[in-house]
């Protein structure tokens, strides 16, 4: 564009841009249009139209342009600034293609639970039941600022976050949802058939099956009281006698113990992660006979589900107990093995 035209063009965006000094928030219409038209979310949209109207060397059509196509685009939901914007960008964007080879989901991911908000395509629960292959519709939450705005969501479990993203991956319109993860509690889903979960030990492997049904497995699913190895926070005593609301003259009695077949590893680096090991690893630590369900589900609530409650054998100076500990569940930093050199 030639130097003069260049200058016509920015005192057209000029006279065009509706009082730029006191009109550049966007109506609620303007990026409503937006969000249908382009997929974006509501904040994306918002910025987009400030950033447009503020700019005055935006590109923009002539008045025969926008005449001659004005009622069709009118008719598909356009006005004159939203088909200019779709003009600059070459055409509605469009998502990018969908990744091969990604990793199935564990089945801790896929029961991992979260808020998604109701924003741009997916902006009501049917529409979030489509993209989720939900067979229910879910119930929509709504969530108040302290300045008084409101936004909704629906809570979903890791599987539909999953079908969420794949789908918008197949979509003809670029948007990025907002979710917001839940924590819950370590899960803790002893098996009485079998020693699953064990730390170290795979249960479907020849060599770790039971012998006869008849066998008992400790500790069982309810089984209390019930030792714990811990080899993070809940090893220090004053953190150990908050998490279980104790009084303050009640100090929680800890010994010193190990466990075999466990390696320690590092997350979100800092966070101390305990991940299977083999027969020759050991985690030092210490041991709490946690006395009831209520007090085991205060450190599972602590330790959130970022972990999970698994078997174990505990080694302390006086016996050797079947108890519990915490395993990680994601995918660590770094592993450190017993004499303290990182493996990666």
């Amino acid at each position: 564009m030639e130097l003069l035209e260049e200058v016509e063009q920015m005192a057209r965006n000029a006279a065009n841009s509706i009082d730029v000094e006191n009109c550049q928030e966007p109506s609620d219409t303007d990026i409503a249009r937006w969000q249908q038209l382009f997929g974006y979310s509501y904040a994306n949209a918002a910025e987009l139209i400030k950033q447009r109207r503020g700019d005055l060397s935006r590109q923009g059509v002539s008045d025969d342009h926008w005449e001659m196509v004005r009622t069709e685009k009118e008719a598909q939901g356009y006005d004159r600034e939203a088909y200019e914007h779709e003009v600059e960008i070459g055409g509605k964007p469009r998502a990018k293609p969908p990744t091969t080879g990604a990793p199935p989901l564990s089945p801790t991911q896929a029961r991992a639970m979260y808020l998604i908000k109701l924003d741009g395509i997916l902006d009501t629960p049917e529409k979030i039941q489509d993209a989720a292959g939900l067979d229910e519709c879910p119930d929509a939450i709504q969530a108040t600022r302290d300045d008084g705005h409101s936004s909704f969501f629906c809570t979903i479990d890791g599987k539909a976050k999953h079908t969420i993203t794949h789908w918008l991956t197949m979509q003809n319109l670029l948007f990025e949802p907002t979710f917001v993860r839940l924590f819950q509690r370590a899960p803790k889903d002893f098996s009485n058939n079998s020693i699953y979960p064990t730390l170290g030990q795979d249960s479907t492997l020849p060599q770790y099956r039971l012998a006869t049904q008849n066998t008992t497995i400790l500790p069982s699913q309810d089984q209390y009281p019930v030792w714990y190895f811990f080899y993070g926070k809940l090893a220090d005593a004053c953190i150990l006698q908050r998490r279980l609301s104790l009084p303050e003259t009640e100090i929680p009695v800890l010994k010193c113990a190990s466990i075999p077949r466990g390696i320690l590893a590092t997350w979100g680096s800092k966070y101390k992660a305990l991940l299977d090991g083999d027969v020759n690893s050991q985690v030092d630590g210490s041991a709490y006979l946690v006395m009831s369900k209520e007090d085991e589900d205060a450190l599972r609530a602590y330790e959130t589900d970022n972990y999970e409650v698994v078997r174990c054998t505990i080694i302390m100076k006086e016996e050797k107990v079947k108890g519990c500990t915490f395993r990680f569940v994601g995918t660590p930093d770094t592993v450190v093995n017993t004499q303290g050199f990182c493996w990666f």
